[in-house]
Formats: C-alpha cells, structure tokens, sequence
C-alpha cells in the first residue's frame, strides 16, 4: 500500500508532465488532465490485492514449516532449493522488463537527439510566430486589406528584417494536401502527384530561410501562379524546366512561377515529400480551419520582439485574437511532440521497473546470505577467503540479472519494430543504446547486490 501511495506521486508528475506539451499547430489543444479519484481507488485496491496476493504464498509455506528442526537449530529453509524457484524468475520477469523499457526509451532520447541537429531545410533561427484567424470577415477585399496593413505594421517594428504570412507553418505533424497534375497529363490519374498545399504572402521563403532555385517570388495581385518545391517540380516535370509551365491544383490551371528547395513540411522523420506553394492574397477562395500564422524574421532573439509584434497586429485589427504566439525554435521543439513523449513514457516507467528490480535483487540475496550463513562460516573456517564469499554471492544477483537481460534485449528487439515509424536516424536496434542499457543495468543490480554480499 505504501508503494501504491508512493506510484501516485510518479503519476501526479506525469501528469504534470503531460499538461505542459502542446501540438505544433496553430490551434489551442490543451492536454491538461486531472487525477480521477475513481482511478485512484482502483489502484489502491490493487496495490492492497497484490501485497496480498504474492504474500501469501510465502506466508502459507512458512505456517507449514517443521518447527522441531527451529528447535534443534538447524537452518530454516524457507525456499525451495533448486534452481528455478518462484522468486527467480519473478527477478528474471522484472530484469527483462526494465531492459525492454529502457532500451526503448534510450531509442526514443537518441532519435531525439537526432531530430534536433536534422537538417530542416529552413532557416528558423531568429523567426517569431503569431497565429490569428483573418477568415471570421467574409468579404475577401476587406479580409486582404487587414492583412496587408498587419505586414505593413509588422515591418515597420525595429529590428524587424522580413514579415510574411501562411496559413501552415512547416512541420505542424498534419495538413491539407491535394492531387497535383502537369498540364498535358490531366486526363492521366497515374501521373498525379499528392503533395502538401501553403497559401503564403511574398516574401515567405526570404523569412523561413527556403532557398529559392529558380524563378520568382509571388507578386502582389497575381493569384494564377503557384511555386513548387523541388520534391514536386522533380516529379511532375523530370528532367526539364517547370518554369512558365502549368499545373492543375484544385480544378485550377496555374502558372508555375518558381522552384524551392524541399524542406520538411511534416514531421522531422518524413522523407522529401512534395508541396506546392499558393498565393494567400488576392485570392477569395483562400482559407484554412487553422487561421494564418504571421511569420516574422528579426535581429535579435525574437522573444524580444513579441510584445512589439502584437501590439502591432492588435493595432492593424483590434478585432483579431491572436492565439498562437511563439518562437519558431519553440515550434520545432514541439514538432518533436512524439520523440519527447516516447521518452519520458518509456523512461518513467523503466526507472521506476529498475527501482523494483534493484530493490528485489536486494531482499533476495540478503535472504540467501541470511539463510547460507552456517555454511558462509564453514566455508571460511576451512580457509576461504571473503573474496571468494563475496563472487559467490554476487555470482547468484549477476546470474539472475544476465539471464533477464538476455530476454529483455529478446523483447526489446520484437518492440522495437513497432516503434521503428516513431524514431528518426536511429535503428530499433540500434547497438550502442543496447550496449549502454545493459552496462546501466548491470552496474545498478551490483550496487544492489553488493550491500549484502559484503555482509
């Protein structure tokens, strides 16, 4: 019950935890929840069956227990002596869950340590972000000039380099997307290309960092033209220039009027997926469910300027609710939503299976030397020496632990290929997680065992 009690505090810190993550996108999802107290008395309850549960067995085999052998003083055995007793391969079972849980956590830290020296193919130092919803005005006119005066604004805040607007920030975990088809291939659903839809004001790429290839930016007033990424321009167009060629992109002909690099629209672990980049303003049938986000490159750290930023979109639309205000180094820390979560999850627990398991390999040599001492004492009454005594004593905590770290690493493997999808840049059996988990293990069971083996 006292375990119990103490497994409510872990849970009231992942709670905690948990409450403070947020999704990359411009919406306000909040993952706050409270400890229900129905859950809560379930778990008391089954902390109370278990104690009782796993203390009976012991319990009834020692009421059973030959009392004129305590009487003559002979030593009380109250396990079996064999090899596979009950109480190994509980210590086996608990080993190998821990490894499980640790090397699956150590996948998930060593992705993530990946993740963030990925190359994204932007610049997102120095950008802050502002999300809003312009499209609660349903005259486009009126829509567009509000938006056009909060770049204007937004520009004119010092140390403000270059402001543009989206309705997608890039690596936000989902989106739009749309079939994509070159012209003289319409009639041809083989050649249609599915890929990632932005609306974006001119000067998108200049802010984000996306390299320009070919071609040009978009113009004000020019809502026919479209740029690809070059993930996209490769696949419709290969081997020749897309420039001044034309796509369709829902029912729509466009010009393409520009080539990018291809950057990470997604998730950090996507491959090159394609995109196609579609004007914002002057364009009526514009919208996302998402709002716009205001992207805005600065001098300095932009944390710096986002009062200066606000009060300047407030003072181009006191109507707007800005929603979404943050860095873009924000953003990409929780795009790594699922790497983080993976982590704490996987490591939470196996801390907590490794405390266990540490404590148990603990109680069960010190009730083997308790119970070997008459014969700890002949063996060095005919000359051992406390060397020897102490491998034999930690050869049996070793023993149980090497045997349950082999099944770990077994389990660990097999669960490993489920997460494969969730990890980036790291393999599910990655060797140096492997090796470093079992080396971790080891040296805590010896720090278990070796109290009472020295004794």
């Amino acid at each position: 019950c006292l375990g119990g009690a103490l497994g409510y505090v872990f849970a009231a810190i992942a709670v905690g935890y948990f409450g403070r993550l947020r999704l990359p996108v411009a919406l306000p999802v909040d993952f706050t929840v409270s400890l229900d107290h129905r859950v809560l008395l379930f778990c008391t309850v089954l902390s109370f069956v278990t104690g009782v549960v796993f203390g009976l067995a012991p319990a009834l085999h020692a009421s059973r227990q030959n009392l004129v052998n305590g009487l003559k003083d002979a030593p009380v055995r109250l396990g079996r002596s064999h090899r596979w007793n009950v109480s190994n391969l509980l210590m086996i079972g608990q080993v190998a869950m821990c490894m499980m849980l640790l090397v699956c956590s150590g996948l998930f830290l060593r992705s993530l340590n990946y993740s963030r020296s990925t190359d994204t193919g932007m610049a997102h130092r120095d950008v802050a972000l502002i999300g809003f919803d312009p499209f609660l005005r349903r005259d486009a006119l009126q829509r567009d000039a509000h938006l056009n005066a909060i770049l204007r604004r937004s520009g004119d805040v010092p140390g403000v380099e270059r402001v543009a607007l989206s309705t997608r920030v890039p690596l936000s975990l989902a989106g739009i997307s749309e079939a994509i088809a070159a012209e003289g291939t319409l009639d041809d659903t083989d050649k249609t290309v599915e890929s990632d839809v932005y609306r974006v004001s001119p000067a998108f790429f200049d802010t984000v960092g996306i390299r320009f290839l070919a071609g040009e930016d978009f113009r004000q007033g020019i809502d026919d033209v479209a740029i690809l990424n070059r993930a996209l321009a490769d696949r419709l167009f290969p081997g020749s220039n897309p420039i001044g060629r034309r796509v369709r992109a829902d029912g729509r002909m466009l010009r393409v009027s520009g080539v990018v690099a291809t950057s990470k629209s997604r998730t950090m672990v996507e491959t090159a997926r394609p995109a196609i980049y579609k004007p914002l303003l002057g364009d009526g049938t514009a919208y996302s469910i998402t709002g716009v986000t205001l992207l805005v490159r600065t001098r300095g750290t932009p944390t710096d300027y986002l009062q200066q930023l606000t009060a300047a979109v407030k003072g181009a639309d006191r109507g707007l609710a800005l929603f979404d205000v943050r860095t873009m180094d924000q953003h990409l820390n929780d795009a790594l939503l699922l790497q983080r979560a993976g982590a704490f999850l996987f490591g939470l627990a196996g801390l907590i299976g490794i405390v266990i398991a540490a404590l148990g390999l603990y109680g069960l040599i010190s009730f083997l030397v308790a119970r070997q001492t008459k014969e700890i004492a002949i063996r060095m009454a005919l000359g051992a020496r406390r060397g020897q005594v102490l491998v034999s004593v930690l050869r049996k905590g070793l023993g149980l632990t090497a045997m349950g770290s082999a099944v770990g690493l077994v389990l660990a493997a097999i669960l490993g290929r489920s997460i494969a999808s969730l990890v980036y840049g790291v393999s599910p059996t990655d060797g140096v997680t492997f090796a470093a988990v079992t080396i971790f293990l080891f040296l805590v069971t010896l720090a278990a065992c070796i109290v009472p083996a020295y004794r």
